[in-house]
């Protein structure tokens, strides 16, 4: 079984979850011997209680969870509703492994304390070396400091995470060709897998390309069709107005075929050809969230495990960023590809699957035999299946880190 290990919120983050309420009054412990310490009614949260403690004079008081919290974790916090703030000297979160062998300390001093709800905790890009992000939380403690001579007051909410999604993988086929229709999208479809399909929209019903019909088929049953430009033109090499005809007529063709407003949002760049100019226009004029580059635009040449644009989406790519394969194709056997997937889940990344042609045989470079699809499509499948896997299409990938939750109060 494959392990994640030093995982990076480049993909899905989960809602946030109460796994603690502290009107759970048999599974919290309550030290230092408060003044008040009793269920509330008079502040609440979501139906819920609050804990009401008022502090000795001067004294600390925390309160103590033992509940686990058994996956990846992205951010811990707990919720706090303080009536005075200038009896509070700072809040302390404790989390981490059982007795608190290892674990991480978040302070929220007077300064940043609000008359209200306040938020007590922070994320795993805080405190980045602690285990406990990937372990999980087997103990949890909340410390209130009232200032000196002081009673501090109170109401406890509870314990509230988001935990990490799966690493994702998106598979794209470039150019639109025929053998992508006929050898790749059944073998999708029978493992209820979705792809992403840049087109070449010049050549469409060329000897060699789909098809509109294919196109409008492959759109039918769940796949994304998107613009690989008109004539396969590699951007970062050609005038302001080249670019603009060349997505314009791309664009105008796949409206004409009915598209849906996905295949508007995503891009792949013919060639790697980008730069500033390119992704200004892309995103600015022509709606684009997010494009696929090729290996050797990430530092890495030759690879069929490749990164997003981190410039396209500059706010959401260097917050989520992208995590890449090692094995590079010249050369490569099929079992050093299937461990590039692997080495993807280790490091909780996302990343795209880039391939051009399936063939039923007689495949080079970034084109791939029948037979070697459908062994890496089978392991995807597999890691899918095992749960250490998303496989979203390009959009849907953009669409789930554009969404991440927050925590609200």
């Amino acid at each position: 079984m494959v392990a994640r290990t030093n995982l990076m919120p480049s993909h899905r983050i989960k809602a946030p979850q109460v796994f603690h309420k502290f009107e759970d009054t048999t599974d919290t412990h309550v030290t230092a011997s408060p003044v008040t310490n009793e269920l509330s009614n008079t502040i609440t949260r979501d139906g819920a209680q609050t804990l009401h403690v008022v502090t000795a004079t001067g004294a600390t008081t925390e309160l103590l969870s033992h509940k686990d919290v058994n996956e990846p974790i992205y951010s811990f916090y707990a919720l706090v509703y303080v009536p005075d703030v200038s009896n509070i000297s700072s809040f302390t979160i404790f989390a981490g492994s059982a007795g608190y062998a290892e674990f991480v300390i978040i302070t929220l001093s007077s300064s940043n304390i609000v008359q209200g709800w306040n938020v007590v905790g922070g994320t795993r890009s805080t405190f980045p070396a602690a285990t406990f992000w990937d372990a999980g939380i087997q103990d949890s403690k909340l410390r209130v400091s009232p200032q000196s001579g002081k009673n501090a007051e109170v109401y406890f909410y509870g314990f509230v995470y988001q935990a990490m999604g799966r690493p994702t993988l998106s598979i794209t086929h470039d150019d639109g060709t025929v053998g992508q229709y006929d050898n790749a999208a059944p073998e999708l479809d029978a493992r209820s897998l979705s792809a992403t399909f840049a087109v070449i929209t010049g050549s469409v019903g060329n000897s060699s390309s789909m098809t509109t019909t294919m196109l409008q088929d492959l759109i039918s049953r769940g796949h994304t069709v998107c613009s690989h430009t008109h004539n396969h033109v590699k951007l970062s090499t050609v005038a302001d107005s080249v670019i603009r005809s060349e997505m314009t007529l791309s664009h105008d063709f796949l409206r004409s075929i009915g598209a849906p407003e996905e295949s508007f949002t995503v891009f792949i760049y013919p060639n790697g050809g980008t730069n500033a100019t390119v992704q200004s226009i892309l995103q600015n004029e022509y709606g684009i969230k997010t494009a696929r580059l090729v290996g050797n635009n990430v530092g890495y040449k030759d690879h069929q495990i490749v990164a997003l644009d981190p410039v396209i989406d500059r706010q959401t790519i260097n917050t989520y960023s992208m995590n890449r394969g090692i094995v590079g194709y010249n050369g490569q056997t099929i079992s050093q590809l299937l461990t590039s997937i692997d080495d993807l889940i280790t490091s909780g990344g996302s990343a795209c699957l880039m391939i051009h042609q399936v063939l039923t045989s007689g495949a080079t470079g970034l084109d791939l035999n029948l037979s070697d699809y459908k062994t890496v499509l089978d392991h995807i499948v597999l890691r899918r299946d095992q749960g250490l896997l998303d496989v979203p299409k390009m959009s849907t990938w953009y669409d789930a880190i554009k969404g991440v939750p927050r925590l609200t109060i």
